[in-house]
């Protein structure tokens, strides 16, 4: 019977064994644990250090028999004294542990999409001492910011905020920033909040702004771009782009991207609504043939795309 008992143990120890491996994948080392199918992210392995310049954590990841991890964490320092850094993107699915991006010297943005993934203990932060760093961006989903998470990050600019409730913070959550200086963008119709959100109101510019891809007429801003997954754009781009055509019956109301990257060029879609209700579902226009506004629920979009680059140039 003694004999089956530590059988049994060391069974189960074999097996605990063979859940988690630490394997390479891509430019991170990770730990994977194959009982649960989740990875988190280690500090490089095998004398390596970690030589990126920009870094974006994906959600998962696929090992080499094509076994795919959730990436559910990011490891206590695994990127402290990162100086080759100067941007971070966080996934959704992450927690992050203290220090992780402590000492990172040359940093500059952060995208923290991060729902629930702060440590619950913490000394100096998952930013330690970060003194580049000027725009913070924190994905709609963010739900829990704790205390000391940008420490000393002195030099910080702008805070683009895109959860429409304030989540609760400290005021050491944003410890030696200069409060009424930094610009904090949050969505438009949530600015009475933050004005009323303690922590929060201590911002001396709390600025409204559209969490979506709009584009406006002629000047135009992006206040971000679904690149891929919960990827957002670390500010606001702009460009210009021409006047929407005036079509009679209709009111021009924005212009959106369909798609496309900034990089390469981005396709804009012009949006009207009818000014009289019509069944139409086909409107053409009678100063340009060529242009057709296609109904879609209660708007037309006008079928003339026409993609641009970030300074405006036509691309096609």
């Amino acid at each position: 019977m003694i004999k089956r008992v530590l059988l049994a143990g060391m069974l189960m120890m074999v097996a605990f064994s063979f859940a988690e491996t630490t394997s390479k994948i891509g430019d991170l080392w990770y730990s994977l644990n194959s009982s649960n199918r989740t990875a988190a992210v280690l500090k490089a392995q095998n004398q390596e250090t970690y030589s990126m310049t920009n870094l974006d954590i994906p959600s998962s990841v696929t090992d080499e028999k094509g076994n795919e991890y959730t990436v559910t964490s990011i490891a206590e320092y695994a990127f402290k004294n990162c100086s080759s850094l100067v941007s971070v993107t966080i996934p959704v699915t992450a927690k992050v542990g203290n220090y992780a991006f402590d000492n990172c010297a040359n940093l500059d943005s952060v995208v923290w999409n991060a729902a629930n993934g702060y440590p619950v203990t913490l000394s100096n932060g998952v930013f330690g001492y970060t003194p580049k760093v000027r725009v913070i961006t924190l994905g709609k989903d963010v739900q829990t910011i704790g205390n000391f998470l940008c420490y000393y990050m002195d030099r910080l600019e702008k805070i683009y905020n895109y959860a429409h409730t304030p989540q609760t913070i400290t005021a050491n959550t944003f410890h030696n920033t200069n409060k009424s200086t930094c610009l904090l963008y949050v969505p438009l119709e949530s600015v009475d909040l933050y004005q009323n959100a303690a922590i929060w109101q201590c911002f001396s510019s709390i600025i409204g702004f559209n969490p979506g891809v709009y584009v406006y007429d002629s000047i135009v801003s992006l206040t971000y771009l679904k690149a891929n997954g919960d990827s957002l754009f670390m500010e606001p781009k702009t460009l210009s782009v021409p006047v929407a055509p005036r079509i009679p019956g209709f009111k021009f109301v924005q212009w959106q991207v369909q798609e496309g990257f900034l990089t390469d060029g981005i396709v804009l879609q012009a949006i009207y609504e009818a000014l009289t209700p019509t069944d139409e579902s086909v409107v053409v226009n009678p100063a340009n043939p060529s242009q057709k506004l296609l109904r879609n629920g209660n708007i037309y979009i006008l079928r003339d795309d026409k993609a641009y680059t970030a300074t405006g140039q036509e691309v096609r």
